[in-house]
């Protein structure tokens, strides 16, 4: 009881770090747009970075997290088993940037043919500069990977969460200093992301040691302990592979479209990626550690009841945001990046991206709440075969309609994909937790659905009457009518679940007391 209360609270503090890193992260994303706008120059940084962040989608956010976690709580010997596992992971990481970077110029020509020379060889020259720069913080990233899941398995969450806004914003500082010496400034931004991960490796660390559970490296021994890591971490890896490997598929796919494709979906999916964070990452890696906690008291009802109570309180924001931002993402966009160099017709462009985003938002979220279960139990095979289904749609759907609608074909591939991913994975609960989510949640699912209708055809009102002229509002009107126009659609979906009686002010506060 009292580690659910403290989980449950540790929410808030997680998603206020995870807001602030966001924020970090969008105020570095406005200053390239200043520097460069959308051109190659963005294309080759982006490219450079799309390996980092597999590697952190990997690790930070999958299999290293979701299979240390439930070993390191289990074991009896803490300290020698992650030293173990610290000694490995610097090891093959280490190894495998020595290779990448000592035949660099072998991946860089295969990036070339595979893409179909469609990549211009201006991006491509960017690329083979910034790359090599970049590449080296896959290690920090890694390292603090590993040490922000051995803070969480302590129920220490806001450190680990506020070093991912420290990365974006030394990056800033870093970005800041550089560009008094020179103009370069994709050197500038990938030096300076190589140093912001450093400064995140450090911090995670400082807390770590400051806490008394950083780990010495040792030497590791093949005990029963790391083979179960090893089991878990490997079937976890196939789960999340799938998912991130689609990514990168349909992310190659936008390198064969022309130039500033690649920027176009990266902004769109940057506002995006913040509710999906913000919410589902947080409460994700919060229960976690809490629902392992269950199963090790043998309470799988208690386990499958928590998972239902993150579920109803997630559904009461995450779906009136999706709406918001389906009714209001040219506005956003408008505010966002109005004094960059991206134009009204790229807006427009990234708007539509959004919109057909914001349509699978909530199924972006509740996929981080239900893998928990399965990562919690070691039921890797589950999320994986749910993922290959997904995967799979989103290529089919993705090569189908890239013809005709170009870079709008990879949304909706993807918004598909993931819908029909969350209907597996509740299906696979249902099978195995024997968790009846139709009988529990079928009528309040089927009020969040009536209720966002009519908050959708409430903004629909709104924009006609106040948006009608968007790109004759200035900037401060349109983020005061968005604003009002949040606050009045917020008011009009409680009022209405509330008068559903789905909903009460109490029923929210309980789920932080239970």
């Amino acid at each position: 009881m009292k580690t659910s209360m403290h989980s449950f609270r540790s929410f808030f503090s997680v998603s206020a770090m995870t807001l602030l890193g966001r924020i970090a992260g969008y105020c570095r994303e406005l200053i390239m747009a200043h520097w460069v706008g959308i051109s190659a120059v963005t294309d080759a940084l982006l490219l450079s970075l799309k390996f980092p962040g597999f590697f952190r989608r990997i690790f930070s956010e999958g299999a290293l997290h979701t299979s240390l976690v439930p070993s390191y709580k289990m074991s009896p010997q803490k300290k020698t088993f992650s030293g173990m596992i610290f000694f490995s992971i610097i090891c093959i990481i280490s190894i495998f940037l020595i290779v990448i970077l000592m035949n660099f110029n072998i991946v860089t020509q295969w990036m070339f043919n595979q893409s179909n020379k469609r990549i211009s060889s201006s991006t491509l020259y960017l690329f083979s500069q910034f790359a090599p720069i970049v590449f080296p913080s896959i290690l920090f990233l890694t390292i603090s990977s590993f040490l922000g899941s051995i803070a969480n398995a302590h129920h220490q969450f806001a450190g680990f969460a506020f070093s991912h806004a420290l990365v974006s914003i030394m990056t800033i500082v870093f970005m800041m200093f550089f560009s008094l010496f020179s103009k370069n400034y994709g050197l500038i931004f990938a030096w300076s992301v190589l140093l912001g991960c450093f400064c995140q490796t450090l911090f995670i660390g400082t807390e770590c040691y400051l806490k008394g559970f950083l780990p010495i490296p040792r030497i590791p021994k093949m005990t029963p302990e790391i083979r179960c890591f090893i089991k878990r971490f490997f079937l976890g890896f196939l789960s999340f592979s799938p998912l991130h490997m689609g990514s990168i598929f349909t992310f190659w796919m936008a390198t064969k479209m022309p130039d500033g494709s690649i920027s176009l979906l990266n902004y769109a999916d940057r506002i995006i990626q913040l509710p999906t964070t913000l919410i589902g990452l947080s409460l994700g890696s919060i229960l976690l550690p809490a629902i392992v906690d269950k199963i090790k008291n043998n309470d799988n009802l208690g386990a499958n009841h928590m998972l239902e109570k993150a579920i109803s309180i997630v559904s009461l924001f995450i779906f009136p945001i999706a709406v918001f931002l389906f009714c209001f993402s040219l506005p956003i966009i408008q505010i966002l990046f109005g004094y960059s160099k991206i134009t009204a017709h790229q807006m427009n462009k990234i708007s539509n991206v959004v919109n057909i985003y914001s349509c699978a938002l909530p199924a972006f979220v509740l996929n981080r709440l239900l893998v928990t279960r399965f990562f919690a139990q070691g039921h890797m095979w589950q999320p994986f075969f749910a993922n290959i289904i997904t995967v799979t749609i989103e290529i089919m759907i993705s090569t189908c309609l890239v013809e005709k609608l170009a870079h709008k074909s990879i949304p909706i591939g993807v918004s598909i994909g993931m819908w029909i991913n969350i209907i597996t994975l509740f299906l696979l609960i249902k099978k195995k937790y024997h968790w009846n989510v139709m009988r529990t949640m079928g009528m309040y699912f089927a009020s969040i659905f009536f209720s966002n209708i009519m908050l959708w055809l409430f903004f629909q009102k709104l924009i006609q009457k106040i948006f009608f002229h968007v790109s004759l509002i200035g900037n401060i009107q349109k983020l005061i009518y968005l604003f009002i126009s949040a606050l009045l659609g917020a008011m009009l979906f409680f009022v209405i679940l509330i008068m559903m009686k789905q909903t009460s002010f109490k029923k929210i506060s309980s789920f932080f007391k239970a």
